[in-house]
């Protein structure tokens, strides 16, 4: 997103606060990334309320991009209290439907099919394996630090991670 890989630290906290059961993964979990040049974000997941179903919000300085049930896509521009400039004051609502714009009704099926032909080599991957070592990593960067209660610091040089 935005050009970002690997986060430079990650912090995250969590717990099973909904579902007691035998789970011994959180049903609620926040991670807070941060990466260079002033940017971070904030994630949170909370398993005790299906309202959105599967989906992701993404809150920016020019508007909120919301990407639902692997299927629809919604831009909202922000108003900025009513006083938008103009670069966003140019845009519109926008919602996009993966059956009717993409003829795709789920987002992640063709990346299946394409994991899957790229290991028979019968295609290129569209995310090479670095990609997916990048993404990889932030996630694995949330879970070492809620785990172990402490904040994660990459070290993009080592190629590794050490505890704050």
């Amino acid at each position: 997103m935005l050009d970002k890989t690997v986060p430079k630290t990650c912090v995250a906290t969590g717990g099973i606060y909904r579902w007691h059961d035998d789970r011994d993964t959180p049903d609620t979990f926040s991670a807070i990334y941060e990466y260079e040049n002033n940017f971070h974000i904030n994630y949170s997941c909370y398993f005790g309320n299906d309202h959105y179903g599967y989906g992701e919000q993404i809150c920016g300085n020019e508007g909120t991009i919301e990407v639902m049930n692997r299927q629809d896509l919604y831009f909202t521009p922000e108003s900025f209290k009513g006083k938008p400039p103009a670069n966003v004051a140019a845009r519109s609502p926008i919602h996009l439907n993966g059956k009717a714009d993409f003829n795709e009704g789920d987002g992640a099926i063709n990346h299946f099919r394409n994991f899957i032909e790229s290991i028979k080599g019968k295609e290129k991957p569209i995310a090479p394996p670095m990609v997916g070592q990048q993404a990889a990593i932030s996630g694995h960067m949330a879970t070492l630090s809620f785990k172990n209660q402490k904040k994660v610091v990459w070290d993009e040089a080592a190629n590794k991670y050490h505890f704050a």
